[in-house]
């Protein structure tokens, strides 16, 4: 399971990394799974990396299409409106290539804190 840190878990995530029961897979991504691949880990979870990374972005471009928006092939594009250059997040096992653009349309899918670009 993954776990996001923010402002109030920040202090309990790194007590447990530190205890080893959690593992840091990357800034502020932690995973109570101590096994598997964190790049499996990632890919597998894209969408809530997604939301955590870039909370409103659309997944966009080539990845819109693609049936696990690209997270097999290891690289992920979003268009996000709160950026004003591009912005390049390497995870295990996952590039994301956020780049700036506009909001959301009404016909995007909302994802639980992202949305897929309607075609």
């Amino acid at each position: 399971m993954l776990v996001f840190r923010n402002e109030t878990n920040r202090k309990m995530l790194e007590n447990h990394e530190k205890a080893g029961r959690l593992r840091r897979l990357s800034s502020g991504i932690y995973s109570s799974d101590l096994e598997t691949d964190p790049a499996v880990q990632i890919r597998q979870n894209v969408v809530r990396v997604l939301a955590y990374l870039r909370p409103g972005a659309v997944i966009s471009h080539r990845s819109a299409i693609l049936p696990d928006f690209g997270a097999s092939e290891g690289l992920v594009v979003v268009t996000d409106p709160a950026l004003s250059e591009n912005y390049i997040h390497n995870l295990p096992g996952l590039v994301v290539v956020a780049t700036p653009g506009p909001a959301p349309l009404a016909s995007d899918a909302h994802l639980g804190g992202v949305y897929a670009s309607s075609p």
